[in-house]
């Protein structure tokens, strides 16, 4: 099996690498005469290598940055240290570092999405259409090509493979434990910190299901409003589209930027390529966060036996990897800031045809051919708090639900070992991480949780012990 994965590896290694050096979309100019339509040459076409080059000539020095690290550079740095970790032995990458160091690339992994989701807010920023008479019109549009989608599937399977070996990793090193069948919820297990031990509130226990459900709601009600809005006035284009009649301005939403991709391309409503596009926005920015944020809810109330809360945990584990709204809310903002400069830039000196055309019908109209401005809405920054609390409880919820199954499961091998039916020498590990106590010192400070004795239950007014072992 391990030369397996490693061969998936290089060959996710080798798709990232065609899909950044391949053509991802192109702007075409479509001019209609009746029934007939001529496809101008391409305006120009978005390559993650050049045009990053070209963003970084333009100004546009924070997309260029953001596109290079998190498209360019860390789908490849992700790929090469799963290689090693699959090679490197244990004695020199124990197995609790190579779980934590999976976790880390299994949480970052989905930032690679930033360069498609760029990709769907420009192919609907270049989408226009001017009618210049009863049966001439012209159009502008983004076509995706062979690279958005090969880098759509290396993006998928590289999460997929991460998935994975952190599968193959736990089979491998923790210790097969026979369910007990005892049911418990989340909030009802006393945890332990350290020789001490502490429970969650009644505060907590109202607080964590109620912040998810605030969560929910933000994420729907933030997609549903107006996010941003495209302006094309200013330019002979915006010109041409006030005198015929068009809007100079359109509003989307994050629920209407998703119904009018198909319309964001010319002629390809039906194709399986938009479809595909529309597909992966949905899932990654509306259908994965929901999801997580009810599994969130349900694993927090529902009692469970450990087998069950494992296997929960695990899909919680997956949802959160693929909910990638975070990352898209950082595309949306950085990319729409610096939208103009890029627009102008890509467009000037590639214009000639449009010119020509456009001057014919409206020789009134401004210097500038071609412009389009982006303003951030009120839904942008709704959506913005949402995902800063879906993160926040979501972490939350993982960290308590992991450590509960984890006590869980050394209280059954405490009890095996006694009873003789496991002879295996296993000892809990009872150390503090810093991030372990970074955390129940947050949760401690909110009221969240507080400390018991560990014999009668009660609390306890001592405060955390600062000398614990790391």
């Amino acid at each position: 099996w391990r030369y397996l994965l490693l061969f998936i590896t290089l060959f996710n290694v080798a798709l990232f690498a065609t899909s950044t050096v391949s053509v991802a979309s192109n702007v075409y100019l479509y001019i209609t005469i009746g029934s007939r339509i001529i496809r101008l040459p391409s305006l120009y076409s978005f390559m993650i290598v050049s045009s990053v080059i070209e963003m970084w000539q333009a100004g546009v020095y924070a997309l260029s940055l953001l596109i290079a690290t998190a498209s360019g550079v860390w789908p490849y740095i992700k790929l090469i240290i799963m290689f090693f970790i699959l090679l490197i032995p244990p004695k020199y990458l124990t197995p609790k570092w190579r779980k934590r160091i999976l976790r880390v690339l299994d949480a970052l992994g989905k930032w690679s999405l930033i360069d498609v989701y760029v990709a769907c807010l420009f192919i609907n920023a270049f989408r226009i259409t001017i009618p210049l008479g009863e049966h001439v019109a012209l159009d502008m549009a983004v076509e995706p090509e062979y690279a958005f989608f090969a880098y759509v599937l290396a993006t998928i399977c590289s999460l997929v493979l991460t998935h994975i070996l952190l599968y193959v990793h736990d089979e491998l090193e923790e210790p097969a434990i026979p369910e007990n069948g005892k049911m418990e919820q989340l909030y009802h297990h006393k945890f332990f910190y350290g020789t001490q031990r502490f429970v969650v509130t009644l505060f907590g226990k109202v607080l964590v299901p109620l912040i998810i459900l605030v969560a929910i709601a933000g994420v729907i009600f933030g997609s549903a409003v107006d996010a941003f809005t495209f302006d094309w006035s200013d330019s002979l284009v915006g010109y041409a589209l006030q005198a015929t009649g068009q809007p100079l301005t359109k509003d989307f939403s994050i629920f209407s930027l998703l119904v009018d991709i198909p319309q964001a391309t010319y002629g390809q409503q039906s194709e399986a390529g938009i479809r595909t596009v529309q597909g992966t926005y949905a899932l990654f920015v509306l259908v994965i966060p929901l999801l997580h944020l009810l599994v969130l809810f349900f694993v927090w109330v529902t009692p469970l036996t450990m087998q069950m809360q494992r296997g929960f945990y695990i899909f919680i584990e997956v949802l959160s990897a693929w909910a990638a709204m975070d990352v898209f809310i950082v595309a949306l903002i950085v990319a729409l800031i610096q939208l103009q400069p890029f627009a102008d830039f890509l467009i000037s000196g590639k214009c000639n045809g449009i010119e020509y055309l456009l001057r014919t019908f409206f020789p009134d109209g401004p210097d500038t051919c071609f412009t389009v401005k982006a303003e951030l809405q009120s839904g942008s920054w709704i959506l913005l708090v949402a995902v800063l609390v879906l993160l926040a409880v979501g972490y939350s919820v993982m960290y308590i639900c992991n450590k509960a199954i984890v006590e869980r499961k050394d209280k059954e091998i405490k009890h095996l070992q006694k009873i003789g039916s496991m002879t295996d020498f296993y000892a809990p590990d009872r150390s503090l991480s810093r991030v372990t106590k970074a955390i129940v010192t947050t949760f401690k400070a909110c009221k969240c949780i507080k400390f018991v004795d560990p014999t009668s239950g009660t609390s306890k007014t001592n405060r955390i012990s600062t000398n614990s072992a790391i």
